[in-house]
């Protein structure tokens, strides 16, 4: 049985989520800093996935990331509550502080049970996944970012809805599972806070295809939490409103 302390802490949350607002726009948090917008979209994924065909199912599911195949669709998030979780994790100990008696540590491995994401040994962007100037330029004119598209998740999408099939290249192949990684970032896992826009610390984790499901996204997407979390404490009210920042759907 939960203790008062632990019970007046879940009432908060609860109460936070009956509060918000259901479409998402700017309301001002218990820190006064005003709540704008995210860019987490499940609905943008959700949308994709739904056009897939079996072999593109495929495709994800031998990179790893099937998981991400069956979520929900989610067409509104609440933000008062992501941006008050946000406001709990303890970012030196990489926790959730319910109060001074009680923590929810969180882990890698939390991030593959609730994604189905592969929590592999490399790092994304460690030793393993150096890439080369060169690799990062042919990659992006193979999934069509090139000029003023370069850092566009809407090209990325464009790239997703192309006919795939068995007779494909391997190129061909191989850019389509790059491809939804990348898409799934930008939209999930570690969105940026500016629109439609996607980096590339993690791309040389994507060089081989093959080579996708031995990395540990999963750890990847807690830094992104942490940082996420760092951002939102430390955020200026007269800079006005905050962009939600990382996956914090995940907490």
């Amino acid at each position: 049985m939960q203790d008062d302390s632990l019970r007046e802490e879940t009432e908060a949350a609860a109460e936070m989520v009956r509060a918000s607002n259901e479409d998402g726009s700017a309301a001002a948090s218990p820190s006064g800093i005003e709540i704008g917008i995210s860019r987490l979209s499940v609905t943008q994924i959700n949308r994709v996935v739904q056009t897939f065909s079996q072999f593109k199912r495929d495709l994800v599911n031998a990179i790893g990331f099937g998981g991400l195949l069956h979520l929900p669709n989610l067409p509104k998030l609440n933000l008062k509550f992501s941006f008050w979780l946000l406001n709990r994790v303890d970012v030196n100990v990489q926790g959730l502080v319910v109060d001074e008696d009680h923590m929810l540590r969180f882990y890698p491995e939390d991030v593959e049970r609730v994604f189905g994401i592969p929590c592999s040994l490399s790092k994304v962007d460690g030793p393993d996944a150096t890439i080369t100037q060169d690799s990062v330029r042919f990659m992006r004119q193979a999934l069509g970012l090139v000029e003023k598209d370069s850092h566009s998740l809407k090209r990325v999408e464009c790239f997703l809805m192309r006919e795939i099939t068995d007779s494909s290249s391997h190129l061909e192949q191989e850019c389509f599972q790059a491809a939804f990684v990348i898409f799934s970032i930008g939209h999930l896992l570690a969105p940026a806070i500016k629109h439609d826009y996607i980096t590339v610390d993690y791309w040389g984790a994507l060089r081989s295809a093959d080579h996708i499901v031995h990395y540990n996204w999963c750890e990847y997407v807690v830094r992104c939490v942490i940082e996420a979390a760092r951002k939102v404490q430390t955020a200026d009210p007269s800079k006005g409103p905050i962009t939600v920042p990382g996956c914090h759907l995940f907490l």
